[in-house]
């Protein structure tokens, strides 16, 4: 397989990482949200278009 992208350096492999991590806290503090004995949730809901655009930008880095 040709691959035109270059391999990733030490500092991309870090900010992937950080973006890995501050997603799943996000989602996990989303998830925290106060629940109702029947079972309705009102955390906030997850902004996809915000992950989308932190993943366009992720991956123009490359």
């Amino acid at each position: 397989m040709d691959d035109d992208r270059r391999e990733p350096t030490d500092e991309d492999l870090r900010r992937r990482h950080a973006a890995s991590l501050a997603q799943l806290k996000r989602m996990f503090d989303h998830a925290e949200g106060e629940c109702h004995a029947e079972g309705e949730c009102h955390a906030d809901p997850i902004d996809e278009e915000a992950l989308d655009a932190e993943l366009d930008e992720l991956e123009e880095e490359q």
